[in-house]
């Protein structure tokens, strides 16, 4: 449904009530589809100029993006059960006869592999319905070469082993599995043909009825049963003459033809359009959109004809119209409510502390933000950099690094900025301080320094290394764990591979918690959840900077943030529901918080501008 310019996803009750959007106005909606057992929607959605697959429930809840930012996604298909999403990628974001290659998505946000990769188009992925196998059409439709005429092909799930079901020398298309997954049906010469998925047992079934071939017929659609089909057939063309397009249904061997639509001028004396028919989940009704009274509207009628009766009062434009079989009836329009002095009322009351540069600046001064308000107050000044700050356990003091006279010094400072003690120095040309945390118990901090990691008392005293500095290996951003017992850190090994680790807090033997990947600085900033449960960090894995979560053991990885260019140093709230980011677009920097269920982001208000870096949020 499109409407003041942005596509939205909208469900409404077969009798007109109830009407509910279900997408943010934020995301333009392209497509979408069910999964196997109707509780998720797939979307694809634009955001910032690129596009994304965003997963929702099938109330328009829990928003989870699993693939993106990419130039194209087209031809969304889930697996049978649930676990994948394929779809289609033109790498230069072209479509309609451009390379474009078969990729699946992780449903939990786990990652995007691609499945094809040949200089020929490939489109319209279909999974055989025990999910081991993926039929699809590789080719252009009608070229001239032979070697380049669109055939159907089937590959394993995971990519491999693919090969052609027909001959090159006749286009095939239109490929459905049969119930047992070891046959297929296709459209080819005119006809329809079954053949196993080995390529072997092709085998003419009947030439097609005559309603498949007809001048104008399109958007032919099975009936939920079986037992009929629906198609559009277009009178005329419609740049040259006048036309008209109508809605008929057919048994499926073409038996039993009918027009259930009528017409040929709307109100307003314009050509009549009846598009996009849709079966209802019990084969007996059509959902479909129509002109005829003069502006867009959808409409529904029974299957065996009589009047239409409209759902919609408005001139929207409508489209990838799917029935949904929901327990209760969609959600009501939320009431608009008027703006209040805590616009982010999910938000938790806490103590945000970042570095930030203001605008026009050439320094970073220390900052204690109140959520949800983003009120700011000032904590250092001076003409030196301060960074890296980290809030005591108690909330009453604050480490942090700061630069004077060319040196880094590690320090502490009261809550409110008011004191200022030096725990540890080091040069900054060859001996940097790059990272501060506490102990949970507040009598210790641990600090990196020239790729080694090393702990203090919170007075200054007794120093010890944990990890000393060794060749072609970096230790740097150690955090503890909230029990005390454990620090995890990110290591850089060969200046090319990087991964998360930890250690115990007396030292020892560190451990890892991912996988080394390759790109230089590609895992970095991990902390752990206030409960000790979850692990939050950074990583290039898939291209730019994004956070993702991980299992204190290493388990369960997934992706969080998704619909920015590049994000760092994750903080969490004192509830564990929430993560603080440093999140750049293209549209600039911004301090963004976002749910770790899924359920959204937000960003702070009353934020001045400038560049925000390395947040720790507490009580």
């Amino acid at each position: 449904m499109a409407r003041g310019g942005s596509t939205q996803l909208a469900a409404i009750a077969p009798d007109g009530s109830n009407r509910v959007v279900l997408t943010s106005a934020s995301d333009e909606v392209f497509s979408f589809t069910f999964s196997p057992d109707r509780q998720s929607i797939a979307l694809v959605v634009v955001r910032e100029g690129a596009r994304f697959i965003v997963l929702i429930a099938s109330d328009g809840t829990h928003p989870l993006a699993i693939a993106g930012p990419l130039p194209s996604i087209d031809d969304l298909a889930w697996s049978p059960d649930g676990a994948q999403v394929a779809f289609v990628v033109a790498p230069d974001g072209a479509s309609n006869g451009a390379n474009e290659d078969v990729y699946v998505a992780d449903a939990q946000g786990m990652g995007v592999h691609q499945l094809t990769n040949d200089p020929l188009p490939e489109v319209d992925p279909v999974w055989s319905p025990d999910g081991t196998f993926i039929a699809f059409a590789r080719g252009n439709y009608a070229a001239t070469l032979e070697a380049d005429r669109q055939r159907v092909f089937v590959m394993q799930a995971d990519g491999g082993a693919q090969h052609a079901l027909t001959p090159g020398n006749s286009e095939s298309f239109d490929p459905a599995w049969m119930a047992d997954s070891q046959q297929l049906t296709l459209v080819m010469a005119g006809s329809r043909f079954t053949v196993h998925r080995d390529g072997t047992l092709l085998s003419e079934q009947a030439a097609l009825p005559a309603i498949y071939s007809g001048a104008g017929n399109y958007a032919f659609t099975p009936a939920p049963d079986g037992s009929q089909i629906a198609f559009v057939h277009q009178a005329g063309e419609c740049q040259q003459e006048h036309c008209t397009r109508h809605i008929f249904v057919a048994k499926i061997d073409g038996s039993d033809l009918r027009q259930i639509t009528f017409g040929t001028t709307t109100d307003d004396g314009s050509d009549m359009f009846n598009d996009n028919p849709v079966w209802s989940p019990d084969s007996t009704r059509l959902v479909f959109v129509s002109n005829r009274g003069a502006d867009m509207r959808l409409y529904v009628t029974s299957a065996t004809g009589g009047a239409a009766r409209h759902l919609t009062d408005n001139s929207s434009i409508y489209s990838s119209l799917q029935w949904l079989v929901v327990p209760n009836p969609p959600r009501p329009t939320p009431v608009a409510r008027a703006a209040t002095t805590t616009p982010l009322p999910r938000l938790p009351h806490g103590t945000l502390v970042v570095a930030l540069r203001r605008a026009g600046a050439n320094r970073f001064d220390l900052y204690r933000i109140a959520t949800p308000s983003g009120d700011m107050i000032r904590m250092t000044s001076g003409g030196e950099n301060n960074t890296a700050p980290a809030l005591s356990p108690d909330g009453t003091r604050i480490a942090y690094i700061s630069e004077r006279a060319g040196d880094t010094v590690l320090a502490l400072t009261n809550r409110d900025g008011s004191s200022f003690t030096r725990l540890a120095r080091g040069v900054r040309a060859s001996d940097p301080i790059d990272h501060v945390a506490w102990s949970p118990d507040g009598t210790q901090l641990v600090f990196a320094q020239n790729c080694g990691l090393y702990t203090i008392r919170a007075d200054g005293s007794d120093r010890q290394a944990l990890l000393e500095p060794v060749a072609d290996a970096c230790y740097n951003d150690p955090n503890w764990s909230p029990d005390g017992t454990r620090i995890i850190f990110a290591a850089t090994a060969d200046s090319s591979h990087s991964a998360i680790f930890s250690i115990a807090a007396g030292g020892g033997q560190a451990t890892n918690v991912t996988e080394y990947v390759g790109q230089p600085g590609s895992e970095q900033s991990p902390i752990f959840s206030p409960d000790g449960t979850m692990i939050a960090f950074v990583s290039a894995r898939e291209g730019a900077a994004h956070v993702y979560l991980v299992h204190a053991d290493g388990t369960n990885l997934r992706r969080l943030t998704t619909a920015w260019l590049a994000d760092d140093s994750p903080a969490w709230s004192p509830d564990g529901a929430w993560i603080a980011c440093m999140a750049t677009s293209e549209a600039g920097p911004s301090l963004l918080a976002i749910a770790v269920d899924g359920g959204g982001n937000a960003t702070l208000p009353n934020l001045v501008s400038g560049d925000y870096e390395q947040p720790v949020w507490g009580q």
